[in-house]
């Protein structure tokens, strides 16, 4: 009687991690490149503790769900890629008047690719009358689990996903859908003028994806939710509302060095 609540944790989930790695590193005088790549799987039954957890569509989970439940993690990533170059410009080594303008200059380049991120989406309604129980729908007879079109406005097609008779949990696998692709390039060009005695200007113009690309992040929120209370489709199902990285970033920088 002196206790009002008392909370379960349970740790029986289970995840498994299947990659492959490999990478390139060249160096010499004035050069220098690296390059990573990655091919992953991640499978598990829930990235979440009962109740919370640090991804929104997985929504707390159903523990005695557990085989059902088991699929993509929310931070799979099937490819990525990152690579970086630096190259010391091999201009004004002859002296003189214009050497001191053109030497001492390095350019700079970082890229990054990755595959999304997958996600699961949900009914909106109670239709399987089980508190705990994930909200996923019914896959429609012939539709794929993946119905991604792409675009900020409808990124999947909600008409993929049907509801479930009443009581029953939707068949719908858990994170099928992957999210959208990320890339970005970054771009440096620096100098270093040398001011005698172990002192120096470095200056530096940085680029940050400077080809402007729109890295749309995936739906979350009531986008996640395909029905309404009377059963139609929401309007905003799908829906991007945000982005994962921000818009080209152009930024001057100068230090002193000695």
């Amino acid at each position: 009687p002196n206790f009002q609540r008392m909370r379960l944790r349970v740790s029986d989930g289970t995840s498994d991690y299947h990659g492959l790695t490999a990478g390139l590193t060249r160096r010499s005088a004035n050069f220098s490149m690296q390059a990573s790549y990655t091919f992953s799987k991640v499978i598990d039954e829930g990235t979440s503790a009962l109740g919370a957890g640090d991804f929104e569509q997985e929504g707390g989970g159903s523990r005695y769900l557990a085989t059902k439940d088991r699929g993509l993690a929310p931070f799979d990533t099937r490819h990525s890629f990152v690579g970086n170059v630096t190259y010391d410009l091999p201009f004004g080594k002859s002296g003189g008047a214009l050497s001191a303008l053109v030497r001492d200059w390095n350019v700079g380049a970082l890229v990054r690719f990755r595959t999304g991120y997958p996600f699961s989406v949900f009914t909106g309604i109670d239709r399987s009358l089980q508190q705990f129980a994930p909200r996923y729908p019914d896959l429609c007879p012939g539709a794929s689990n993946n119905p991604v079109r792409g675009g900020a406005d409808q990124y999947f097609d909600p008409t993929a996903f049907c509801l479930q008779p009443v009581g029953y949990i939707g068949n719908l696998g858990r994170n099928t859908i992957i999210g959208p692709k990320l890339f970005t390039l970054d771009l440096v060009l620096g100098r270093t003028i040398r001011l005698g005695g172990g002192k120096g200007l470095e200056l530096r113009v940085e680029g940050f994806n400077v080809t402007n690309r729109v890295n749309l992040a995936p739906p979350t929120g009531q986008a996640l939710n395909l029905f309404a209370a009377n059963g139609t489709y929401l309007a905003g199902a799908g829906r991007i509302t945000s982005t994962a990285t921000s818009a080209r970033q152009v930024q001057l920088g100068a230090r002193f060095v000695w």
